[in-house]
């Protein structure tokens, strides 16, 4: 999972115009930007004369020339902006052929090259993506040589693999990071146990000033404490929140959610919750996620967040679909800023019972206008249509016609209800909800997929304001 949710994290905002590197030996690489045209490592710039800089990324491999890749980043330094780390999955590659094809990140080598990037003056994004392995893990005092206090434009650091240290190395990478004044991005995912807990690097990162996006898989079998998801709740600023393995079924949860709910200056748009991992099938079995004191925690939040708009749960350890009705029936009924949900039961051997679906459905039909996006990850039972109906009729605007069809007349009505009725299958701009969006999804289960469509629209928008109907026919008549 912590691989997965890494793939989701945006990154590199705005254009960047690029040069190009020359020597194909050096590394296997890629840049990216604008104006990617050039053959050398000259930089262009832009209608004034300001440099915009160079993105590089370094596809590491086993054969990589290490000692060549530091040597370029090192006379080329005052021009790079983002450096992206990793080596990208081919199609057949499975995950042992994927770690063994990695080059050896202990080595020295390899430190020299983090200290290389610590040099890069103007350094704005560090990105690593799925680097080293259970036995091949990066070293965190790499990490730390890699983040100089001199990066005062750092605004986003990326860091998802396997990383080995102890205590002392977390305390120093968390000194190193909170000498970043313009982070505002940051994530840490790492999927391997270890004998020291991450928490000093999390404290660090929760008191920087202008942090927006935190994204953070707790060490385990350490859950953060109390004492740091309260400082990370009471981020003023931040927008985006995804905790992964962080203790959710303790009391954790319902310090974030009480914090979150009472912080007056709180901005959270977007809150992503997974469910910690066992070690084993066995302990997943005897650690469920149906902990009282943490569902009432996020139904709470759910419910009573001035700010969320955006919200993911994925639950683990066999829970039962149960759990889920306490968000259809209270937090998505009574919180309409809510206009995204999506949830999932993982490693579980049922995923939905039909009566729990059916509580989202009754939401939908009778008290939620603005839920735009709904996902019930691998849901194929018999309310699929009955779901994406009405997620449709709020992405065209239902709320709005609702508390504004009372004053239309009834060619008004008419005009609106006929010329609202959207294609059959959302915009390609739209997330795929299930396979809500497939048009090969509709084609199968809808012979006239349209003609039911645009009736069941115009029924539903019946049945809402019948008085419609008859001051039409009562005018026809005359």
């Amino acid at each position: 999972m912590g691989n997965h949710c890494c793939r989701a994290l945006p990154f590199l905002t705005g254009g960047r115009r690029s040069a190009m590197l020359d020597d194909r030996d050096l590394v296997d690489w890629r840049v990216l930007g604008r104006g990617a045209d050039g053959t050398s490592s000259s930089v262009r710039g832009d209608d004034n004369g300001n440099s915009s800089g160079l993105t590089i990324i370094l596809n590491l491999l086993e054969t990589s020339k290490i000692e060549r890749t530091t040597a370029w980043l090192r006379s080329n330094s005052h021009v790079i902006r983002h450096v992206l780390m990793g080596r990208p999955r081919r199609p057949n590659d499975d995950d042992d052929a994927h770690h063994q094809q990695q080059p050896n990140w202990s080595s020295e080598a390899m430190r020299h090259l983090f200290e290389a990037i610590g040099d890069i003056p103007k350094l704005e994004v560090l990105l690593m993506n799925e680097v080293g392995s259970a036995e091949n893990p990066i070293p965190i005092r790499f990490l730390s040589q890699a983040l100089d206090k001199r990066h005062s434009l750092l605004k986003q650091a990326y860091l998802s693999g396997h990383f080995d240290g102890n205590l002392a190395d977390c305390e120093l990478f968390a000194s190193r990071i909170s000498q970043q004044p313009q982070l505002q991005c940051f994530a840490l995912y790492g999927n391997a146990q270890r004998e020291f807990t991450l928490d000093p690097i999390l404290q660090a990162v929760a008191a920087l000033p202008t942090l927006r996006d935190l994204h953070f898989h707790a060490n385990m079998p350490h859950p953060i404490t109390s004492d740091t998801v309260l400082q990370v709740a009471r981020i003023a600023q931040l927008e985006k929140l995804t905790i992964h393995s962080c203790d959710i079924t303790g009391d954790n949860m319902a310090t974030l959610a009480t914090t979150l709910v009472g912080t007056a200056t709180c901005c959270l748009r977007e809150l992503t919750v997974f469910e910690a991992f066992a070690p084993n099938f066995a302990q997943q079995q005897q650690l469920p996620i149906s902990n009282h004191a943490s569902l009432e925690a996020l139904t709470y939040l759910l419910k009573h967040s001035p700010s969320l708009r955006k919200v993911q749960i994925w639950f683990g350890f066999a829970a039962d679909s149960q759990i889920l009705i306490p968000f259809a029936t209270q937090s998505l009924t009574h919180n309409p800023r809510i206009t995204h949900f999506n949830t999932a039961l993982l490693w579980t051997p049922k995923y939905y019972d039909e009566d729990v679906v059916e509580t989202f459905v009754t939401m939908l039909a009778h008290h939620n206008t603005s839920l735009q996006h709904l996902r019930l990850y691998k849901y194929t039972g018999r309310w699929r249509l009955a779901l994406y109906f009405y997620i449709r009729l709020n992405q065209t605007g239902r709320r709005a016609f609702v508390n504004t069809c009372e004053q239309m007349t009834t060619a008004e009505w008419i005009d609106t209800v006929l010329t609202a009725i959207p294609p059959l299958v959302a915009s390609p701009s739209d997330p795929a909800d299930d396979n809500h969006n497939d048009t090969s999804f509709l084609e199968q289960e809808l012979l006239d997929g349209d003609d039911w469509f645009q009736l069941s629209w115009i029924y539903y928008y019946m049945r809402l304001q019948p008085s419609i109907i008859e001051t039409a026919v009562a005018t026809a008549k005359s």
